[in-house]
């Protein structure tokens, strides 16, 4: 599973985040936690009303700035860090490398700085995305079939496969035979948020066949 992700290369272009208020407020609880766990089976979980992200912080930076202003994010960003990734900027970086992390853009500062630091073994997530299955056990067992979906687009992206639909065939492809009727074998043209709806509506009708 993938530790960070990285935006798909075949999507549009990220647009400039809109920001004017320097002044924006932060809450470290309200922002949530990166405490790195390459080996979670959910990216983030709710403890105490507070999120924590083992796995897809970078992404969650990405959305962040869009309603933040990048300063802000900068200067606050390592109040966001749990476990490894807090012993890794207060033990592992020198003084040069944390205030670059405060100066430089988010880009090229703290997620290139994460990336390089956490993003998993190619191998390891190469291998984890070509066997990924979601089997009938795992409807049985009530095991969102979503949630596994985004664990194989994280380890596609840390394998460096950016296509959407090659991520998205392999998703499909992995569903177990029985279960794939649902859910219709994706187009070039499918959307991520489309192809994950198919998903949620289909994981319905398997729990509604199992009541009958």
């Amino acid at each position: 599973m993938s530790s960070l992700d990285a935006p798909n290369q075949l999507s549009p272009p990220w647009p400039t985040p809109v920001t004017t208020d320097l002044s924006s407020p932060w809450n470290t609880s309200d922002v949530g936690y990166f405490t790195p766990d390459d080996t979670a089976g959910d990216h983030r979980y709710i403890e105490n009303n507070t999120t924590y992200y083992t796995n897809v912080f970078v992404n969650h930076i990405r959305s962040l700035a869009f309603y933040k202003p990048e300063p802000v994010i900068r200067a606050n960003l390592h109040f966001c860090l749990r476990d490894k990734a807090q012993d890794w900027i207060d033990m592992e970086l020198n003084v040069m490398e944390r205030e670059m992390l405060r100066v430089l853009p988010l880009e090229t500062g703290w997620i290139e700085a994460l990336l390089k630091r956490f993003k998993p073994l190619y191998d390891v997530a190469l291998r984890r995305y070509k066997e990924g299955q979601y089997a009938k056990e795992d409807a049985e067992n009530r095991y969102d079939p979503v949630k596994w979906a985004h664990g194989m687009i994280r380890n596609s992206q840390a394998a460096g496969i950016t296509s959407t639909y090659a991520q998205l065939k392999q998703i499909w492809y992995g569903i177990d035979l029985e279960l794939q009727w649902p859910v219709n074998c994706p187009a070039k043209s499918t959307l991520v948020s489309e192809f994950m709806k198919e998903l949620d509506d289909a994981y319905v009708e398997w729990c509604d066949g199992e009541n009958e």
